[in-house]
């Protein structure tokens, strides 16, 4: 095999040496059962590497042909002039293949897989590739797929395009016999390819399964602002449906605010939420919505009045709170989730003694002369009635007044 090989070397750079070419052409790989080689065009801005590849159905070794720029920066084209250079794919096929076989094979009845990165093709440069599979364009920017370009592709299957710019579609560019999947990823795509069904009569079907929407509303983040007890909380609420976390005593739960960030076409924002008892179903009971402000680039925040998630629950129960976020009806998908779609975030507590509301906490000089009602709500100095203050039960004066804090 090693003198095969070195003949194999000495024929390509007889021909390199003796016929100017405009793409160079790197040291093949060859064995027995694999081949590669790799060509690189530094006018056009260009590489193509043809290699092998085993079948998945344990067909053999099979081939493949990656065609991508050498400066992803500026562009990368074909022009006629490559198609008959020395070193062009096709007649390094035809050597390679001779020097292993003993018969020259070529590369249009043999590449099964075509990858295409940010490289502008010529028109039907692929039209005579029968055997082609696999055809995946990518583009970072617009790109135009040309006439012709895969209509003798008679056994394709899939066209992935990958074109996150504008797509412009030329004539006649698949065969119109063969059923195969296009799949893209714009809604452009999605349009540029269903006009060309139309027009054409190919037997394609669109797959936009992976078509983002843009302008399409989404919440990125949340973060809940809560009293649990006499602790101040911030819950940077992340991605988390179901997440269940273990309960502690609790006999305040104040939700206080809570602040948004979106994208998209958001109209409204609320989080919607209900506390029902643990061995209940949300189904069951009444949910209720706390609507945010718009405050501009997306940002939204909630400070109306706090939220007594504790009011009206028995002492010594196991509850559940459950909660999501939410955007308006915009169109037939329906709102936009948060943490996901349908879901919640659940959260188990048990409460502790909620009749006095007193319960074993840690006060500091900080708190020690901040005062509360037997609601746990924060209360002025004014209030008039029974209050919780360092840790003790005190009757100021007479009844009670509303001036809660």
């Amino acid at each position: 095999m090693k003198t095969r090989q070195i003949l194999l070397l000495a024929v390509l750079f007889a021909i390199a040496l003796g016929t100017r070419a405009q793409i160079t052409l790197l040291d093949p790989v060859v064995t027995d059962s694999y081949m590669a080689f790799v060509g690189e065009n530094q006018t056009n801005n260009y590489r193509f590497t043809l290699d092998t590849y085993e079948w998945e159905e344990d067909h053999g070794p099979q081939f493949q042909l990656t065609i991508e720029p050498l400066d992803a920066t500026k562009p990368s084209q074909f022009t006629s002039s490559d198609l008959s250079d020395p070193n062009y794919w096709e007649p390094m096929f035809r050597s390679i293949t001779k020097q292993m076989a003993g018969e020259e094979m070529t590369a249009q009845d043999n590449v099964k897989r075509l990858y295409v990165k940010n490289v502008a093709l010529l028109d039907a440069q692929f039209g005579d590739y029968e055997e082609l599979h696999i055809i995946s364009i990518e583009a970072a920017g617009d790109y135009t797929i040309p006439n012709g370009s895969f209509n003798g592709c008679k056994k394709l299957e899939t066209l992935d395009c990958n074109v996150q710019g504008t797509l412009t579609l030329g004539s006649n560019i698949v065969n119109n016999q063969p059923a195969f999947t296009v799949k893209v990823y714009t809604k452009q795509s999605v349009q540029a390819w269903n006009e060309y069904k139309a027009n054409s009569g190919a037997n394609f079907t669109v797959d936009d399964s992976e078509v983002v929407d843009t302008n399409a509303p989404k919440i990125n983040a949340v973060n809940l602002n809560l009293t649990v007890n006499d602790e101040n909380r911030i819950f940077d609420l992340l991605d988390q449906s179901g997440k269940q976390e273990e309960g502690e005593s609790i006999v305040k739960y104040v939700l206080n605010s809570f602040k948004a960030t979106t994208s998209g076409d958001v109209k409204e924002l609320f989080m919607e939420y209900s506390v029902f008892p643990a061995s209940e179903s949300g189904q069951q009971h009444e949910w209720k919505q706390l609507y945010a402000s718009n405050e501009g680039n997306g940002a939204w925040s909630y400070s109306g009045p706090a939220i007594n998630v504790t009011q009206g629950l028995q002492s010594n129960t196991e509850y559940r709170l459950e909660f999501s976020f939410n955007t308006d009806y915009i169109d037939q998908y329906g709102r936009t989730h948060y943490p996901t779609d349908g879901q919640t975030v659940r959260i188990a507590f048990n409460t502790g003694d909620l009749s006095t509301g007193i319960h074993n906490v840690h006060t500091t000089a900080a708190t020690s002369s901040l005062r509360y009602n037997l609601n746990g709500q924060r209360v002025a100095d004014s209030y008039k009635g029974i209050i919780v203050t360092d840790g003790k039960k005190i009757i100021v004066n007479t009844k009670p007044s509303a001036h809660i804090l």
